[in-house]
């Protein structure tokens, strides 16, 4: 019975070394990285993407995109291991596109996966085509900037609403383009049957430049649907876009939709960079 309890008496008391052991080391490891400073969030942790656009740095809020990311240049999404080469980029890292969803006016984040769901959704895409940095993208920059927006508006007039259907002749451009004087946009009814209507509207300058695109789809059932495009060109000779997407409700105000996307667009730019 004693040297049962002695041997009691020893597992006990290793028992209680290990305890202290495991103590020591854990008040060991913990002075350690309190040396070395605070570890670094992964991407997942943190509460932004981040990266650049053009030569700005950008933190967007994860709020606000759509399935809580943007992408990056250099990542193939549709590949096996996209994931794990999307968390290896960074704040130094060129974004290729990033897709927001607001509310307007307000421009809350909806949180919703659906698209345009409610009359007052809005869906921002900035995307970034390319950075040119050499003489050749000098000179895609001087072929870009005299043709503008024409070559969105002829895929846009194109008789589909995909835009992959019969382009609309020289003549019956003519013949039925209009100014909408409500709208500051030119204006042309595509497609005007029953089940539905593609009307396309632009703005080109005195020279006959073309600026912005909007392609608007009406349907029978009451669902209304406008892609608005226009491109922001940087001088540091970075290739920017912006596209909306929102219900036609909100056609009469494009110009405010354009400003208080860029707004946004611009708080998330990280200052002093």
């Amino acid at each position: 019975m004693k040297k049962i309890f002695v041997d009691i008496l020893k597992v006990l008391g290793w028992c209680f070394i290990t305890f202290i052991g495991l103590i020591f080391l854990f008040l060991l490891v913990s002075f350690i990285r309190g040396m070395s400073g605070p570890s670094s969030p992964s991407i997942r942790e943190k509460p932004y993407e981040c990266g650049m656009f053009g030569h700005q740095q950008m933190r967007i809020d994860r709020r606000y995109l759509f399935l809580s990311k943007v992408e990056y240049q250099g990542v193939d999404y549709w590949g096996g291991n996209s994931t794990k080469a999307h968390e290896a980029k960074g704040c130094n890292d060129p974004i290729s596109s990033a897709n927001l969803r607001v509310s307007w006016p307000v421009m809350s984040p909806t949180g919703s996966f659906n698209y345009l769901e409610k009359p007052d959704d809005l869906s921002i895409s900035i995307e970034q085509a390319q950075i040119l940095t050499s003489k050749e993208g000098g000179e895609i920059i001087k072929k870009y900037i005299k043709e503008g927006m024409t070559r969105e508006l002829k895929i846009k007039l194109r008789k589909s609403i995909i835009g992959s259907g019969e382009e609309v002749s020289e003549q019956e451009f003519k013949q039925k383009k209009r100014f909408n004087s409500e709208l500051g946009l030119y204006q042309i009814d595509v497609i005007e049957g029953e089940e539905t209507q593609k009307k396309v509207y632009w703005q080109e300058t005195v020279d006959k430049k073309v600026t912005l695109v909007i392609s608007c789809l009406y349907f029978k059932a009451g669902r209304t649907m406008c892609e608005l495009e226009t491109n922001n060109l940087l001088q540091d000779r970075n290739m920017r876009y912006l596209k909306l997407d929102f219900q036609a409700g909100l056609l009469p105000h494009w110009q405010q939709l354009i400003q208080d996307s860029k707004k946004l667009i611009q708080s998330f730019t990280v200052k002093g960079n």
